[in-house]
């Protein structure tokens, strides 16, 4: 079953002179900083997952509020881009937290109910979709090429979760081009691949290290000049 995801934080680097920011561009960025004092305030999984919910939905209207867009101005841009890479952060936090010692399975963190997508999974897909939305206004285009797996290490060998491999992200041509990298530990292995029309990214783990992995998927499309995404669980 399709889960119909944010339409992109920021949509604003193609959009050359912007207009001067006014109260609304101020209040968003004070909104975005009290999720990110609300999220890294969360010790466990239980405390995260209605506050990412809340700020999905909070995201899917700001995106479709292009006047709101428009007022932004390059810095409070930049702000956003900074609030949002810290709510990453604190967001995957408890399931770092979480993760089982090497050779320890039975504490490892459960999937998500009901078939949610992982607080992780989402976040990184927010930061795909959001490049390659970015990608698509100033080029007309998304960001090609294939990319490779990464990261590359097995998660479940070294203790629940894999270290960063920023470096591995930054050689490799299409990470480098949709401008992605995982910069927290993660329990997730990301692909992306994209022509240029349509762009297709997925993210594999196993979770609590039983042998099951689970693969999510997040596909785009252009339609009537607008960026349409999806993501689907296993």
């Amino acid at each position: 079953m399709a889960k119909y995801s944010l339409l992109l934080l920021l949509t604003l680097t193609a959009c050359g002179g912007k207009k001067k920011s006014d109260g609304g561009a101020n209040e968003t960025v004070a909104k975005m900083t009290d999720f990110k004092t609300k999220i890294c305030a969360c010790k466990d999984v239980t405390c995260v997952r209605p506050l990412i919910d809340e700020f999905t939905v909070w995201t899917a209207k700001f995106g479709a509020d292009t006047k709101a867009q428009e007022q932004v101005t390059p810095e409070q841009e930049k702000q956003l881009d900074a609030l949002n890479r810290q709510i990453m952060a604190c967001a995957t936090g408890p399931a770092k937290a979480a993760a089982p010692p090497a050779g320890d399975k039975a504490t490892a963190p459960a999937p998500a109910p009901g078939g949610d997508v992982p607080t992780e999974v989402q976040l990184n897909f927010h930061r795909i979709e959001k490049n390659a939305k970015t990608g698509f206004i100033t080029n007309t285009e998304f960001p090609k090429g294939k990319a490779a797996s990464l990261p590359a290490a097995d998660c479940c060998k070294t203790g629940g979760t894999c270290a960063p491999e920023k470096d591995a992200f930054a050689k490799d041509k299409a990470w480098a081009e949709i401008d992605f990298d995982v910069t927290e530990p993660n329990q997730f292995h990301y692909t992306y691949e994209s022509d240029g029309k349509t762009f297709h990214a997925e993210a594999t783990g196993d979770p609590d290290c039983d042998g099951n992995s689970a693969t999510y998927k997040l596909d785009g499309k252009a339609e009537n000049g607008n960026v349409v995404t999806a993501i689907t669980g296993p």
